[in-house]
């Protein structure tokens, strides 16, 4: 069996925190139980940090409880990597569910599981999350949205 690779960038929580960073850890220790290689990353990396890393995983996993429009998602969909993400704040606004990505409820490791297995089982639909997730991600390259700007400030003058 291939082994699958996985890695989840989250902001660090500090146990007294207690919830999110025990379902955070709870999730990858069932997949790691499951065979795959899991990395959870809670600090802060450079561009070039983020591209090299994320040449060596398949799948990125936001599992954040509240979140307004997340740059890490958007980096990750830029990178061509399918993304499942907690169904929360701003995200839905980034993420089309079986579109161009997974949105699941924050509590419901199981769902995730099954996300996360129907990326990788299923070749063709990893592909298009990640061609439609990058189509996604261009809509916020400076050149696309400098135009956007320079309009409302011209209708508001």
């Amino acid at each position: 069996m291939e082994r699958r690779k996985l890695v989840i960038l989250t902001q660090y929580f500090p146990p007294e925190m207690g919830a999110p960073q025990s379902r955070l850890f709870e999730t990858a220790s069932g997949l790691v139980k499951l065979g795959w290689q899991v990395e959870v990353i809670t600090a802060m990396l450079t561009k070039r940090e983020w591209i090299g890393l994320s040449s060596d995983y398949d799948l990125f996993i936001n599992t954040t409880n509240f979140d307004n429009t997340p740059v890490s998602v958007i980096e990750a969909m830029a990178l061509g990597l399918p993304v499942v993400s907690t169904n929360v704040g701003g995200v839905p606004y980034l993420i089309e569910n079986g579109v161009n990505g997974c949105l699941i409820e924050k509590t419901n490791v199981e769902d995730m599981f099954h996300s996360l297995s129907s990326i990788l089982d299923n070749q063709s639909f990893a592909e298009t999350l990640s061609r439609d997730a990058r189509k996604k991600a261009e809509k916020f390259d400076w050149e696309h949205i400098k135009p956007l700007w320079l309009k409302v400030f011209e209708e508001t003058q």
